[in-house]
């Protein structure tokens, strides 16, 4: 960002971010048809994504999301009155969605879009595999409904097998040469490189109508200093022997050992833990104390439980948690793990003084 004020003279090349992009996206996503000229730019994911929910309202389409999903898509969808449904998914598959749910659910209620996380998923931390993306988009094609992918936890995959999916498989598989799924990917700079300040998002598209619909309707871009430090960003990280993996390698490492300590502190202290294979976040539900409402199958009734738990939690330690209304997890609550290290330290402990408290108050 420094370097770009500095400069004189940039020339338009040094701000092309969407050929590196599209080169990212072909090596980390194996989706080879797309090209920079199906790439637009925006200030972030969210952006990006409402403006593909006014095309798709235009349109008269609707749109399926998984419980868990990111809040704010849900509320994007209420709030720009896109006809919308809920995919609920399970504690045993990590809340992912299984190819099976998805016909299950698309039989019941056909939707013309399906918004997932992926392939690091958001809350959770799990990770799809190409085989189970694979499996999804075969649903999809039965029903002739559209995947939009938001990749923005993509990099943050604690073991490197885990890294990279390839999409373009299904054809393969069905023998479609070409794809009659439409497809719209999502991504940015501000997690992977644990850079919040850093306001860019790409949305990738081969369905040109979508594609120049969602360009009319972004009422901005990024500024040419913040282009070109993602162009140099993306340059590097489709360099394999940059410099800047041993970095990213190293951040994913310290995430890793931090997730497993408190996964397994959490376990200790009697909750139930989704043990993430990437990500920011760990989830877990605080079933010790939640008197076998943990078991109920009344949904609400489990996360008016579980935030009340976030609560208790907030008023006798200061930690604050995010709660299940928030996580959209029945009786799961959210963790940050990407945080400094003396607050990661301090968050444990008070962990620990809040189920001693709670063990002292039940005797």
């Amino acid at each position: 960002i420094m370097e770009s004020f500095l400069r004189q003279n940039i020339v338009p090349q040094e701000l092309n971010c969407e050929r590196p992009i599209a080169e990212l996206i072909h090596e980390r996503f194996g989706v080879s048809s797309l090209t920079e000229s199906d790439v637009t730019l925006g200030l972030g994911v969210a952006p990006l994504f409402t403006a593909a929910l006014e095309v798709i309202k235009e349109s008269r389409q609707s749109v399926i999301l998984p419980t868990g999903a990111y809040g704010y898509f849900n509320a994007a969808c209420d709030y720009i009155d896109v006809s919308h449904s809920i995919l609920t998914t399970s504690e045993k598959h990590d809340f992912k969605v299984t190819a099976n749910e998805l016909d299950v659910a698309l039989s019941a209620q056909p939707a013309h879009w399906l918004y997932i996380n992926g392939p690091v998923v958001n809350p959770t931390g799990a990770v799809y595999s190409t085989g189970e993306l694979i499996d999804i988009m075969q649903v999809l094609r039965t029903h002739k409904c559209g995947l939009i992918m938001d990749t923005v936890f993509s990099g943050l995959e604690f073991n490197k097998k885990h890294t990279g999916v390839h999409l373009e498989r299904h054809r393969e598989m069905t023998g479609h040469l070409e794809s009659d799924i439409s497809i719209l990917l999502l991504g940015g700079l501000s997690k992977e490189l644990a850079a919040g300040g850093l306001r860019f998002g790409w949305a990738a598209s081969s369905d040109k109508a979508l594609v120049s619909g969602l360009r009319g309707k972004l009422s901005a871009s990024p500024h040419s200093t913040v282009r070109y430090a993602a162009r140099k960003v993306y340059a590097a990280l489709n360099e394999p022997e940059n410099p800047l993996h041993s970095h990213l390698e190293s951040q994913r490492e310290k995430l890793r050992n931090r997730s497993k300590m408190l996964c397994e502190h959490l376990t200790r202290l009697g909750w139930e833990v989704v043990k993430p294979e990437g990500g920011l976040f760990v989830c877990a539900s605080p079933r010790k104390y939640l008197n076998g409402i943990a078991q109920s199958a009344d949904s609400n009734a489990r996360t008016s439980a579980a935030d009340s738990i976030a609560d208790a939690i907030f008023k006798s330690t200061g930690l604050l948690i995010n709660g299940s209304t928030w996580t959209g997890l029945p009786g799961y609550l959210r963790f940050v793990v990407s945080v400094e290290e003396n607050e990661f330290a301090s968050a444990v402990k008070k962990l620990q003084e809040f189920d001693s408290n709670w063990h002292m108050e039940q005797h």
